[in-house]
C-alpha cells in the first residue's frame, strides 16, 4: 500500500505459465543475423514510432493491433535455427512450434491482465546495437509483483517496408523470448522421442511438466518439490533455477532465498541476474549491495524509474533523507504515480517535516479526493501499523483536516 508496508517483494514476472510443458537444453546460444539496419535519424525516428505504436496498443488493450507490430515469420525463424535439427518426428515438431508461436501471442495478454490490476507498461527508450545492426526499444514493466524489462529486437519488413519487432528479450530470465522457447522445444522433444521411460531425459521431462502443472493449479510446494526431483544438467541451467525461484517465492522467504542462493551459486556472475540478486540482498538485508545491483541496471537500461527502487531499500536501511530525495524525484518526474506520492508524504512525516507535509497534502487535494485521503492517512495497515500515526495527532493535520 505504502513504504511502511514494504517487504522483500520477488521481480519475478514470467511470461510463459500457459505453456503446457517447459524444456530446456544446454549450451544452445542463439545467434542472431544481423538485421542490417543503418543508425540513422530516418530509422531513430521509425523505431520510436513503433515503441509509441505498442505502448498505445498495449494501454488500448488492443491485443490484435500489438500483435499486427509482430513478425510472427521472423520469430519462427530464430526458433527453428535452433531446434530443428533435433527433430525427427516432423508432425510432432510442427504442432509444437505451432504452439510455441501461439505462446508468443499471448504475450500481450498477460501484459494487459497485469495493467488491468494496476500494473504499468511504459516505453522506456531505444538504442542501435552495433553488434546485431538493429535496434531494440526498452519496455518497463512494473507491477504488484515487481520490476521487469522487455527488450524488443526491431527489423524492417523487406516487403512492406514496415518496422516490426521479431523477438523480446526478457530482463528477468536474461534471454530472448525465442532462447528460452527454443530450449523448450528441444527438451521436450528429447523427453518426447525417449525409447526408454526410465532414461534421466524422459523422467526429468515428465517430473519437470509435473512441477509446471502443480505451479498452474496454486500448488507451490508440490512443483518446487517436483523440480527438486531434476538431478541432471538441466537442474544447472539458469533458466531452469529461475524458475523454481518463482515456485519458492510463493511457499515462504526461506525457500526462496535458498532457490536463490542456489541459482547464485552457479550463476552469480552472470550480468543478466541483477533482478534475482536485488531480491537475494534484501532478504539478506544487504541493503548496500541491493542498491548497487539497482544503480548497474540503472546504468544498463538509462531508466530513471529505478530511482524508486533505491528509495525504497533506503527506506529499508532507514536512510531516510536519501529515500526522500529519490521519491521526491519520481514524484516531480511520474505524474499520477501514488505509491510515489505516498511514500513521499510518509518519509515527510517521519522526519517531522510537518509544515512540508501540509503543503504536499493540500497539492495531493488536486488530485484526489480529501476524504479519501484522510482515511488512507488514519488507517491502519494489515500488521496493525500506520507511518502516520504521530502525524496524525499534531495540530498542523487537525487544522488541514478540518480546513474547507
Amino acid at each position: 500500500m505504502l513504504i511502511n508496508n514494504w517487504t522483500v517483494r520477488t521481480y519475478i514476472f514470467v511470461l510463459f505459465l500457459s505453456i503446457p510443458c517447459f524444456t530446456f537444453s544446454q549450451n544452445n546460444k542463439n545467434i542472431s543475423p544481423k538485421d542490417t539496419l543503418s543508425n540513422t535519424l530516418y530509422n531513430d525516428l521509425k523505431v520510436k514510432a513503433l515503441g509509441d505504436s505498442i505502448q498505445s496498443a498495449i494501454g488500448n488493450y488492443d491485443t490484435k493491433k500489438y500483435l499486427s507490430y509482430f513478425s510472427e515469420k521472423e520469430f519462427n525463424k530464430l526458433v527453428k535455427n535452433q531446434t530443428e535439427k533435433e527433430a525427427t518426428n516432423k508432425a510432432f515438431y510442427k504442432g509444437m512450434l505451432s504452439g510455441m508461436s501461439e505462446a508468443f501471442k499471448n504475450i500481450p495478454n498477460k501484459i494487459i491482465s497485469e495493467l488491468k490490476d494496476n500494473g504499468y507498461y511504459d516505453f522506456v527508450n531505444y538504442r542501435y546495437d552495433d553488434i546485431e545492426q538493429t535496434y531494440y526499444i526498452l519496455f518497463r514493466l512494473y507491477t504488484n509483483a515487481g520490476l521487469n524489462y522487455h527488450d524488443y529486437r526491431v527489423k524492417k519488413n523487406k516487403k512492406t517496408k514496415a518496422y516490426e519487432f521479431v523477438d523480446i528479450y526478457v530482463y528477468l530470465t536474461g534471454e530472448a523470448f525465442s532462447d528460452t522457447l527454443s530450449r523448450l522445444m528441444n527438451f521436450a522433444l528429447i523427453g518426447y522421442e525417449a525409447d526408454n521411460k526410465n532414461t534421466v531425459a524422459k523422467q526429468d521431462f515428465i517430473n519437470l511438466e509435473r512441477a509446471i502443472k502443480a505451479n498452474q493449479l496454486g500448488d507451490s510446494k508440490r512443483a518446487y518439490n517436483m523440480m527438486n526431483k531434476i538431478k541432471s544438467d538441466i537442474s544447472k541451467d539458469k533458466f531452469f533455477l529461475i524458475l523454481k525461484s518463482l515456485m519458492a517465492v510463493n511457499i515462504n522467504e526461506e525457500i526462496y532465498l535458498k532457490s536463490l542462493e542456489e541459482l547464485l551459486e552457479y550463476h552469480g556472475n552472470d550480468p543478466t541476474v541483477y533482478l534475482n540478486k536485488i531480491d537475494y540482498y534484501l532478504l539478506k538485508n544487504m541493503n548496500y549491495e541491493a542498491i548497487e545491483c539497482v544503480e548497474k541496471l540503472k546504468k544498463i537500461t538509462e531508466d530513471d524509474f529505478l530511482n524508486y527502487s533505491k528509495a525504497n531499500i533506503a527506506y529499508l536501511d532507514k536512510n531516510y533523507q536519501v529515500a526522500l530525495d529519490n521519491y521526491k524525484y519520481i514524484v516531480d518526474n511520474y505524474d499520477g504515480f501514488f505509491e510515489a506520492q505516498s511514500s513521499y508524504l510518509a518519509v515527510l512525516c517521519i522526519l517531522e517535516h510537518n509544515d512540508e507535509a501540509i503543503s504536499y497534502l493540500n497539492s495531493l487535494i488536486k488530485e484526489y479526493d480529501k476524504d479519501e485521503l484522510i482515511t488512507y492517512l488514519e488507517e491502519v495497515d494489515e500488521n496493525g501499523e500506520n507511518v502516520f500515526k504521530n502525524f496524525i495527532k499534531t495540530n498542523s493535520y487537525k487544522n488541514w483536516k478540518t480546513s474547507k
